[in-house]
């Protein structure tokens, strides 16, 4: 008995090897992930390649969340996920925690006047072979991506080019089982490079969210500085009736002779077309 018992215990130790510590095997576990998280929307899940894996955790390059004219909406460079194995049990796919660094996070607008974050994160229709593997029921939920040096690019189709640089903070994806998607954002700071009449925006203190299924895409909210006046702004994106952004920009110090001084008088005389702008002041 204890031979026997020895023996089996020898072999879980050598399978476990194969599949965790071998270049086979984490291959394999990669494959499972990218097929697991790709049935359960439009987009898929395309990890490069698993270099260890330490249950829970495990460290990932090239990560991509790729929607479905090809191009990626998210992606990373490395990541280490923290997965919650107790939510396999249930059906669901999740994580307690990545640490996501250097990436781009892509919001545009196809010919068609699709939005690739509304495309990317839709549930597979029931029938598809992909989603039949999938658990029924199922929720997909990336939980506390803690986010650094990453880009989000915004632009194409009727949607005007935004592009935000240096960005860090907490971001997550919840895909829940009626196909609802939301991506949050929180603690948010970085560097508003492009998309503004003039200058540039560092900011801080932001949180924000893309949803899915609703007239409303993007938010952001937050503060931060504008030639170093201290200003608080909103971000939305809208995509019914018709794609537009408004951008509300509120200098607390700013008297209304000091607008055109700092050049941002030029805000408030943008308007029309897919980009509205708001300027406010304090004095």
């Amino acid at each position: 008995m204890a031979l026997a018992f020895g023996s089996f215990a020898l072999f879980l130790s050598l399978a476990y090897g194969a599949l965790f510590w071998s270049e086979w095997g984490r291959a394999r576990i990669r494959d499972r992930i990218n097929r697991a998280v790709s049935a359960k929307m439009q987009g898929q899940l395309q990890i490069e390649r698993i270099e260890q894996i330490d249950l829970p955790r495990v460290d990932a390059r090239g990560v991509r969340i790729v929607a479905p004219d090809g191009v990626a909406a998210i992606d990373v460079g490395r990541a280490e996920i923290e997965f919650d194995l107790a939510a396999f049990l249930t059906g669901d796919f999740a994580w307690r925690r990545a640490d996501i660094r250097d990436g781009i996070v892509r919001v545009s607008e196809d010919a068609r006047g699709r939005v690739n974050m509304e495309e990317t994160f839709k549930s597979r229709a029931p029938s598809s072979p992909e989603a039949e593997e999938a658990e029924e029921g199922g929720e997909m939920n990336m939980r506390t991506m803690v986010t650094s040096n990453m880009r989000l690019l915004i632009g194409g189709g009727s949607l005007p080019t935004l592009r935000l640089v240096d960005i860090q903070g907490i971001m997550r994806i919840q895909v829940a089982p009626d196909g609802t998607t939301q991506i949050r954002f929180d603690g948010y700071r970085g560097h508003f490079v492009q998309g503004l009449p003039n200058g540039k925006l560092a900011f801080r203190d932001v949180k924000g969210h893309v949803q899915s299924g609703h007239k409303r895409l993007l938010r952001f909210e937050g503060k931060g500085r504008f030639e170093g006046e201290r200003v608080a702004f909103a971000l939305d994106i809208f995509t019914e009736p018709k794609n537009r952004v408004l951008i509300d920009a509120y200098f607390p110090e700013l008297s209304k002779d000091a607008l055109s001084t700092l050049g941002v008088a030029a805000w408030s005389q943008i308007s029309g077309g897919a980009l509205d702008m708001r300027v406010r002041h304090g004095k």
